[in-house]
């Protein structure tokens, strides 16, 4: 709110800020906070979580931070609030008093309470650019390598920082160093050595405290390596020569071996274990063992030296070893992370656990028992259990750079990547304060609970993201440190519990006091004083009417007699029932096969007539007319066979790629046409993306088949849709909606019985078992099936099913579609044997009409008999019903006598059910073909077990003259091409009823262009229009 003037509580307080503007702060319940631009005054009231109305105290440190204190601190940077309470930070809470001091430190006082000075110039990280620290002495001295950006691995002077008096001091070759310092090493003595090379030649210097002392060591290389030095435990120094040398010169690599208590050319010692020596790393342990790590890992004992080649990884490139006091040994590895030595066992640490990448450059075990590693993609610290990536030090130190560890803890980091720097980083030292947020201290007898917690840093220096916790019951042991936020307690005993959690920082600041929640679990019921008050009268009660029951029992024992009587005969009679059930389930099955035997010589012969291409337009309609007859009654009588595999519980799922595009517009060409017949409109909503599923292609649709079939079947006049969508958890939705006569709610269980019909519907045919099957179908297919109705307006049935999407594109699965013939280069010898001749002779035509050389034989011995000079088949087609030796049995016996081992069987059966095929699979059988016969199926299956393929031949229908003859308006045959090039059935029905009223040439065009559209041939119908002649 802006005004002209500004009305201010006791005590008030003004402040100009560096912008100009002048802010006002008093102790006024509201509006305690104002600002004036230079014209008008207005008052604040930040949004931030705590916001309390008298502010005592204002201040701008010069990082230009505006600080405002009352009750609790606020600051305002850069347009952004942040706020702090004495719960969160170690700061005073009454009428807080703000100073900036001359070094440029934030002091804050309360009244009567204690001040905190906050040290705003002080940073967690400090760089220092173009130099490497080394070791810190026991007075508090740094030593550096200055390393310019640029160089490779060597340095040109060493740089001292005096902790007395904080001057920092140069040294090189004037005072005694070599050309090429890049290390400095501290013993436990207090001395300090220099190392690196000079002059081409590998070099050290013992500082005495003034000047140094160089030493040449010849023959090694052109420097020693910067990171491969140690002090073992008899105080001799090591260093490794670098991988860089001249053989004209004399190098020849090596390990060099100090002895600092001895003066003079003789105090070291070249060792050469291994051709071309050489090492990136150098550690000891306190068993006296030395640890090098160059390609592989080495360790020696002071006689032998010995290779590691196991575990996996210590055999390749090593650049860090380092041993701790305890006796442990961390390697760094340039491919599988980290590892770790400890009581003879190695531990592997890697990217699972934590670590940012496998390629670890230096390892650092610290003064706090925590174990840094720096990788290519940043820093990361151990704690025992885990690794934590530090987002400050997210940079990757090079592999002439490393890690080292000041007296004070300050790790820091040698970066020579593409800078060479140094970044000193400082724990903080203050530990977090942590809050059970949500915890119920009453609990039901379950004794299941669940409670939440969090954490805050009091400087905000680890996010909430960055914080871990870990948590104990009743005083037992503390989890593992995790980034989780809360815990389920489950089945807790009775009584009172204590459940603690502590937060930890990202710089492992642990929660001194940890929160508390006390949880009561309520008793059992069965402990409750009125409970057992209870028992007590039921057990008096008991008591007396145990006496009623003794004289009781005297009757019962003569009604049990005869009780037991009646029982057996309803078990007699249970037993009849199953035996009845099965015998059912088997007549159903057997039914079926002696129906869909004789029903593969009507389809099989349609199948062929059809494809023959040698049909009159009447005959062709005439054999049409069969073969839909017969898979209606097919579709029957697999009706009837469904619901009894279901009931018999032989039902199984056959899951395959589906394309649910292509099939929902298979259902549409197939019920827009009976839509129209009947009078009905039609409408397909198709929301679904082009997508190739996993699905069972025929239980689905079976499924939209029986519902669409029914919508159609009970609806006199209206509207039929079929909707397909993809929902929001990827599952499919598919409703049929229908404007019918509804279903009453008493009736919605009832129409799911098998065999039920509504009343008033026998007169519309079926067998009562469409939704039956609907239901089992869906249920095994782990769908849901609803039913919404409403009397006299409609029903919708809605079915979800969670169909995965595979890895297809739908027209992967495009089928081929015409007859077939062998291709170039492929032939077929088949056996077909069967005892039936009607069904020899459909599948040998069948076989015949793709190129194929067939035998027929009736039976299994009579295919044992056969010529031994006609040459093997390519297959053999054998029925599994045959009269003597059934169809496994002549199988074992081709092979046995007349060396069929090699010939590929395939099974011809009208059995569907699953285990049988099973059975026929585990017997050797390659191939199934049901009856009735269908000719993709034997294409494929010829396609599967020979890998022959095929060439598509056209089929032509004959068209009579009086039809070919017909002239056409111009404009109704491009209508017509257009319609049927578009694949729109709908729209090239429109056009051909527009010739009806013709004359009668033009209704006898009609006529058999409704025969193609029945096929859905449309582009047979597109080649004759375009054909016709027009006027």
């Amino acid at each position: 709110m802006a005004t002209a003037a500004c009305r201010l509580g006791e005590w008030p307080r003004l402040m100009q800020a560096r912008d100009g503007a002048v802010w006002a702060v008093s102790n006024a319940r509201q509006g305690s906070l104002n600002r004036f631009d230079g014209d008008r005054w207005t008052q604040h009231q930040p949004d931030v979580g705590q916001w309390v109305e008298v502010q005592t105290s204002l201040v701008q440190t010069r990082d230009g931070t505006l600080w405002f204190g009352g009750f609790m601190l606020y600051g305002l940077r850069d347009g952004s609030w942040q706020t702090w309470s004495s719960r969160e930070a170690p700061i005073p809470f009454h009428r807080i008093r703000l100073l900036e001091a001359d070094d440029g430190a934030l002091w804050i006082a309360g009244l009567g309470e204690h001040a905190v000075r906050l040290d705003l110039g002080a940073s967690r990280t400090q760089t220092h650019r173009d130099l490497h620290f080394q070791c810190e002495t026991a007075e508090g001295d740094r030593w550096f390598v200055e390393l310019p950006t640029g160089e490779e691995t060597s340095g040109i002077a060493i740089v001292r920082r005096m902790a007395a008096t904080g001057a920092w001091i140069r040294y090189d070759t004037d005072d005694g160093l070599p050309d090429e310092p890049n290390c400095v090493a501290t013993t436990s003595d207090g001395r300090i050595w220099a190392s690196g090379g000079h002059d081409g030649e590998a070099a050290t210097a013992r500082f005495d405290g003034t000047v140094w002392h160089r030493q040449i060591h010849p023959g090694l290389a052109f420097r020693l390596a910067p990171n491969a030095v140690t002090e073992t435990a008899d105080g001799h120094l090591w260093y490794s020569s670098d991988n860089i040398w001249d053989g004209d010169r004399g190098h020849g690599g090596g390990l060099l071996q100090i002895d600092p208590s001895r003066q003079g050319p003789d105090n070291w010692t070249v060792h050469v274990p291994w051709a071309n020596t050489h090492s990136y790393s150098m550690g000891s342990t306190a068993d006296g063992r030395l640890w090098t790590g160059a390609d592989r890992l080495r360790a020696y004992d002071g006689s032998t030296w010995r290779v590691f080649p196991e575990p996996r990884g210590l055999n390749n490139w090593i650049h860090g070893t380092v041993g701790t006091p305890a006796g442990d040994l961390w390697v760094a590895t340039r491919t599988y992370g980290v590892f770790h030595l400890v009581d003879h066992v190695w531990h592997n640490y890697t990217v699972k656990d934590g670590l940012p990448t496998n390629t670890v450059q230096d390892v650092l075990p610290t003064g706090d028992g925590t174990v840094w590693a720096a990788t290519t993609e940043g820093v990361a610290r151990f704690d025992g259990h885990g690794w934590i990536v530090y987002p400050a030090l997210d940079r990757a130190v090079g592999w002439a750079g490393g890690l080292r560890e000041g007296l004070d803890g300050t790790v820091w980091v040698n970066e020579h990547h593409t800078l060479s720097q140094t970044t000193a980083y400082r724990p903080d030292r203050d530990p977090p304060q942590t809050e059970i947020t949500l915890s119920l201290a009453e609990v039901g007898t379950s004794g299941n609970t669940v409670v939440n917690w969090a954490g805050v840093d009091r400087w905000r220096d680890s996010s909430q993201g960055q914080m871990q916790y870990s948590w104990r019951l009743d005083g037992g042991t503390w989890s593992s440190f995790s980034s989780k936020m809360e815990q389920v307690l489950l089945s807790l005993d009775s009584g009172t519990h204590r459940f603690e959690v502590r937060a930890r920082d990202l710089d492992f600041n642990v929660d001194p006091t940890p929160a508390i929640a006390h949880l009561t679990v309520a008793a059992p019921i069965w402990r409750e004083p009125w409970f057992l008050t209870l028992m007590l009268l039921l057990a008096g009660l008991i008591t007396v009417q145990s006496v009623r029951v003794i004289g009781r029992d005297r009757r019962l024992r003569l009604a049990n007699t005869t009780l037991a009587g009646q029982n057996a005969e309803l078990a007699q009679a249970r037993e009849a029932a199953e035996a009845a059930s099965r015998a059912k389930s088997v007549f159903l099955a057997n039914m079926s096969h002696e129906i869909r035997t004789p029903m593969n010589a009507i389809l099989g012969y349609a199948q062929i007539l059809r494809s023959s291409g040698e049909l009159q337009e009447g005959a062709q309609r005439a054999v049409e007319t069969i073969d839909s007859s017969g898979h209606h009654l097919l579709g029957l009588i697999n009706d009837v066979l469904d619901l009894s595999k279901i009931e018999a519980g032989r039902e199984e799922v056959a899951r395959g790629p589906v394309d649910v595009g292509a099939m929902v517009r298979d259902m549409a060409d197939m019920f827009e046409v009976r839509c129209r017949d009947k009078g009905l409109r039609w409408r397909l909503v198709d929301e679904t993306p082009p997508a190739v599923v996993e699905a069972d292609e025929n239980k689905l649709r079976q499924v939209l088949i029986n519902l669409l079939g029914n919508a159609v079947k009970f609806t006199p006049t209206g509207d039929i849709e079929l909707l397909v969508r993809l929902l929001e958890d990827g599952a499919y939705e598919f409703t049929v909606t229908d404007t019918g006569p509804g279903i009453p709610e008493d009736h919605r269980e009832a129409i799911f019985e098998p065999f039920h019909q509504e009343q008033g519907s026998a007169d519309l045919g079926g067998t009562g078992l469409g939704l039956a099957i609907v239901q089992r179908h869906v249920g095994l297919m782990d769908g849901t099936l609803e039913l919404d109705s409403t009397p006299g307006r409609g029903s919708a049935f809605r079915v979800v099913l969670q169909l995965p999407e595979l890895a297809l594109a739908p027209q992967q699965l495009a089928a081929e579609v015409g007859a077939r013939r062998l291709a170039a280069g492929f032939s077929v010898r088949a056996i077909v044997v069967d005892d039936v001749a009607s069904n020899r002779d459909v599948l040998e035509n069948m076989l015949t009409q793709v190129g194929a050389q067939v035998e027929t034989y009736d039976s299994g011995e009579q295919a044992i008999e056969r010529d031994a000079g006609i040459p093997l088949p390519d297959v053999v087609f054998m029925d599994m019903r045959l009269p003597g030796m059934d169809g496994m049995e002549s199988r074992r016996a081709l092979i046995r006598t007349r060396g069929f081992d090699d010939v590929p069987f395939v099974c011809v059966t009208a059995s569907v059910f699953e285990h049988e095929r099973q059975r026929y699979r585990d017997e050797g059988f390659q191939g199934f073909v049901d009856k009735p016969l269908q000719m993709d199926a034997l294409h494929g299956c010829l396609a599967e077990v020979l890998g022959v393929e095929y060439e598509s031949l056209p089929v032509t229908p004959s068209v009579s003259p009086e039809v070919t003859d017909v002239a056409l308006p111009g404009e109704l045959a491009t209508s017509l091409v257009r319609a049927a090039r578009s694949h729109s059935v709908t729209d090239v029905t429109l056009q051909v009823e527009r010739l009806d009223g013709l004359g009668d040439s033009e209704k006898r065009l009609a006529l058999h262009l409704r025969g193609l559209i029945a096929r859905y041939d449309l582009g047979a119908v597109a080649e004759l229009v375009e054909n016709l002649p027009t006027r």
